[in-house]
């Protein structure tokens, strides 16, 4: 088991250190209050001082929840196993020892094999006949994880990283892990190396020995999120010009002369239009490229396949199948499952013509199979 050093103390005692400046504030504020008000009747200032006490309990309370929410799963299972005969942490155990999540594990594999028999009936693509450049090789580690855009590939990057750093005693960059696989080609190929970038005979050993992983999510909601990402919110201008003209150019709509040049302003509805139209690009950009084709799950077979909507216990899961401390899954950030783009997504798929949806969910289709998504969802 490899032992990962990190943070949680040192966070924890920064925390306690703004739990007592925050009480400090609170006591100065209350005696400012208490001056001015000197002026005022002795009830009127009772009250109003018990009013603004109990406002500052309420706010310390909600601190309090919201600065220990992201260690509640942690200390829990360390409480529940005080078993470390096997060199493995209580979280880790306590998820990995879990029967039901192991069966889990091993229905969405048996879920897979089966999708993946119907649709090639026994003649699947060979690896030499595919391309791998989404799936990420650490030789360190002994992994090989296939990067799905818009399911946490950034932080499982950046997470990835920071192991790979910590196990060569190298201490992690912020800025290397910031722009690690947005702007720097050679620090990418150095630290991520493909699948793409080996032998055949080197591709054939990994895929045979090393642990094979990848995490998903409801297509539907991938693509939503892939369109907020980089149309809606994207700071990129230099994407939405290459890939908004583009689109405004396949749909064949009047648009305002500005949008057009720019890219600008591309609603959901002309994003799926574009995506379904008969004439687009493929393969597609890898933000909305099908898992199928982004990790071929049918010619090589994944170990742990991982779900975004159970992304915390998946996390805990996968980190102890790699042999890396439980408590790394803190490099990866927010908690999944508080998304808002499940909220959202009703509503903007509500704005797409039923012929659209309908092949887009055809378009999609293998993707819903292979790791049991329902289609019909809208």
């Amino acid at each position: 088991m490899v032992q990962i050093k990190t943070y949680t103390v040192a966070e924890r005692r920064q925390t306690n250190r703004l739990k007592v400046q925050l009480l400090r504030k609170t006591v100065r504020l209350l005696g400012i209050l208490l001056k001015k008000m000197a002026i005022l009747g002795k009830t009127c200032m009772v009250f109003l001082l018990g009013m603004i006490l109990i406002c500052a309990v309420m706010y310390y309370i909600s601190s309090e929840y919201h600065i220990t929410k992201k260690y509640s799963l942690l200390e829990q299972a360390k409480e529940n196993t005080n078993s470390k005969d096997d060199g493995v942490d209580g979280i880790e155990k306590g998820v990995v020892g879990n029967q039901k999540l192991n069966e889990t594990f091993n229905d969405r594999k048996k879920l897979l094999e089966t999708v993946c028999d119907e649709i090639y009936n026994g003649h699947r693509p060979s690896i030499k006949s595919l391309k791998f450049p989404n799936i990420i090789v650490n030789d360190k580690l002994k992994i090989l994880y296939c990067k799905v855009p818009k399911v946490a590939c950034s932080n499982w990057l950046r997470l990835l990283y920071i192991a790979d750093a910590k196990l060569s005693n190298i201490t992690p960059s912020d800025k290397i892990i910031e722009t690690i696989h947005i702007i720097e080609e050679g620090l990418r190929t150095k630290y991520f190396p493909t699948l793409d970038m080996y032998s055949n005979q080197d591709k054939q050993y990994r895929i045979r020995n090393y642990l094979k992983f990848t995490f998903v999510r409801d297509p539907f909601e991938r693509i939503f999120s892939a369109y907020l990402n980089k149309f809606v919110k994207t700071p990129d201008m230099h994407f939405r010009k290459d890939f908004g003209v583009e689109m405004y150019r396949l749909i064949n709509e009047d648009v305002p002369p500005d949008d057009f040049k720019t890219g600008d302003n591309i609603t959901f509805r002309q994003f799926i239009k574009t995506l379904v139209h008969p004439r687009i690009g493929r393969p597609f950009n890898e933000h909305w490229q099908q898992y199928a084709e982004l990790c071929h799950p049918c010619s090589i077979k994944y170990d742990i396949i991982g779900k975004y909507e159970t992304m915390d216990t998946d996390v805990l899961y996968t980190l102890n199948k790699m042999g890396l401390d439980g408590n790394m899954s803190s490099f990866l950030g927010q908690r999944y499952k508080h998304s808002n783009t499940k909220e959202l997504l009703p509503k903007a798929y509500k704005t797409v013509p039923k012929d659209d949806l309908n092949k887009l969910k055809a378009l999609y289709g293998a993707d819903f199979r292979l790791f049991g998504y329902n289609s019909s969802s809208l």
